[in-house]
């Protein structure tokens, strides 16, 4: 298998993921950790069903990994994301030391990375993974964008 065909598999599981938080009405990003090309923890949205504000899917799958090897650091792992981080869990990417940071959607107001609040990658870091971005784009903006339609009429039916 190629390293596109890899990541590919591990974003087509990041998506199944991130659709299986929409069914259950949470924002549907989904998150998958891999080491040595095993599968090591995976995340969802938690935010409304948690109530906690960090309850987002990339720290939810970093919590899980965490306590699975035992470690703070994830060096070597690689973190699939069906939608950029935003600065918070960027910064948990940054401090857990993934190896790599693979998404699908460029989140351009909200993003780490390319948003337009903050970004995060600097030469100032310590740790910097390497970004590998566009893996299964249309698909993972495609899921947000039917999430926030359905949101956004179901809003306006309830105010009515």
């Amino acid at each position: 298998m190629t390293k596109l065909e890899s990541d590919e598999f591990w974003m087509e599981l990041a998506l199944s993921i991130g659709q299986t938080a929409f069914h259950q009405g949470e924002v549907p990003v989904g998150a998958v950790i891999v080491k040595a090309d095993k599968l090591i923890a995976t995340g969802k949205n938690l935010r409304e069903s948690s109530h906690l504000t960090a309850g987002h899917a990339e720290m939810v799958a970093i919590a899980k990994a965490n306590d699975i090897l035992k470690s703070s650091r994830l060096d070597g792992a690689s973190i699939f994301v069906t939608l950029e981080p935003c600065p918070m869990c960027l910064s948990a990417i940054m401090q857990a030391r993934f190896a790599r940071l693979v998404f699908g959607a460029q989140d351009p107001k909200s993003g780490g990375c390319h948003g337009e609040i903050l970004r995060l990658l600097t030469t100032q870091n310590h740790h910097k993974p390497k970004i590998t971005s566009g893996i299964h784009a249309k698909a993972s903006k495609k899921l947000m964008q039917e999430f926030f339609l359905l949101r956004r009429a179901d809003q306006g039916r309830q105010n009515q």
